[in-house]
């Protein structure tokens, strides 16, 4: 099957005085590709935990998950993850943020100051592309 499949999740957080924390138990569901899901619920119920699972920044500490049959064994472009909170690195500038993940990939420098032009057009900050990270706003740091 194509798609999302998490069978069984656990994630339990052992503490450092002994005592331990159950994030998520035995969390179940298949996802078709297409299909959009919301995960919603009270602070501290593990939501954060399950997206970090499905990005492969966690390994769960039981059950299995698979997208489009292969399973889950860490980051990969093949997912993408927005964060909660800002995830840029504050001495790179702007244009050098956008073009750190194209530079990862090996893409070559041509190819990566075409695509992060790009990028920087689309999102309406081409004006802004030498700026530091907090010369930015709130909301252009999020773009």
């Amino acid at each position: 099957m194509s798609g999302l499949s998490i069978q069984n999740l656990s994630m339990r957080f052992d503490l450092p005085d002994g005592g331990a924390v159950q994030a998520l138990q035995d969390v179940s569901l298949d996802l078709k590709a297409g299909e959009l899901l919301s995960v919603l619920g009270p602070s501290g119920c593990g939501k954060t935990t399950l997206l970090n699972i499905v990005a492969g920044f966690l390994a769960p500490t039981g059950g299995a998950m698979t997208l489009n049959g292969h399973e889950i064994h860490g980051p990969d472009a093949e997912r993408g993850m927005v964060f909660q909170q800002g995830a840029l690195f504050e001495w790179m500038s702007v244009r050098e943020n956008v073009g750190f993940g194209p530079s990862m990939k090996g893409m070559p420098v041509a190819e990566k100051n075409q695509t992060v032009d790009h990028l920087l057009d689309v999102v309406g900050l081409q004006d802004f592309k030498e700026k530091a990270v907090y010369e930015l706003s709130g909301g252009m740091q999020q773009r």
